[in-house]
């Protein structure tokens, strides 16, 4: 595995598509102007580059895969203002008629193809990128996007989807990566395994309330690194 993902300062960003308001923005992730190169990274700015590689990638890929045209899921943005971030308490918005905006998250709403939706916490977001490092955010943006992508092939969605989800995410950002969108720096590595043990629960996707375990997780996702996107697709036999 190379070392893994942060991407380059001349990223284009994703323009705001407002389709919802009462405070929040659903905004559709598509590429508007190019950013300068910079060592002085926010966390929300890297969430927003974030979402602009995996996009890319989906974009750029999508129809390879599976011969049908792209439709990228929405994007939460809310009262703060950045992109793909909603505040812990201060934000709402439903899914599937329930409040899906709870704290310390990071979801995809499975609307249909096209109204639905993918947000990040603030607090998610802060606490760790403080705590494990700039990999995670691009860890917890490319499995939001793998159930995404889990929606509209659900004939290829594993009984084990956070697990799938999981391999999607190690596909796409391995994948981003020789594409160019993404360079990968010394030590993501090891965030990314910590990203993964942070997120892990303790019971094994055989309980289908769980993530997977930290070993189940990881193997996932490398898995995906190791296979490409074409490992992570259920065929009915593969076991996570």
């Amino acid at each position: 595995m190379p070392s893994t993902t942060r991407p380059t300062r001349s990223l284009t960003r994703p323009a705001a598509v407002v389709v919802a308001a009462a405070g929040a923005v659903l905004a559709g992730a598509l590429p508007a102007a190019a950013t300068t190169e910079t060592d002085d990274v926010t966390p929300e700015q890297e969430l927003t580059d974030a979402i602009t590689v995996v996009d890319q990638y989906w974009a750029d890929n999508h129809q390879g895969y599976f011969g049908d045209e792209y439709v990228a899921p929405l994007v939460f943005t809310g009262e703060a203002g950045v992109q793909g971030m909603y505040t812990s308490g201060v934000d709402s918005h439903p899914c599937g008629g329930e409040e899906a905006l709870t704290p310390t998250n990071a979801l995809h709403c499975a609307e249909p193809v096209g109204e639905d939706w993918i947000a990040v916490s603030d607090d998610l977001l802060l606490d760790g990128t403080a705590q494990i490092g700039d990999a995670f955010t691009y860890l917890v943006v490319a499995h939001e996007w793998g159930h995404a992508i889990q929606l509209r092939h659900p004939e290829l969605t594993a009984p084990w989807v956070e697990l799938q989800a999981d391999c999607i995410a190690g596909a796409t950002l391995a994948e981003a990566s020789d594409q160019g969108l993404v360079t990968w720096e010394e030590g993501d590595d090891e965030e990314v395994a910590a990203g993964l043990l942070a997120v892990a629960d303790e019971t094994g996707w055989t309980d289908t309330t769980s993530h997977g375990s930290a070993e189940e997780r990881a193997s996932s996702f490398q898995h995906g690194i190791d296979t490409g996107l074409t490992g992570c697709l259920y065929s009915g036999s593969l076991q996570p």
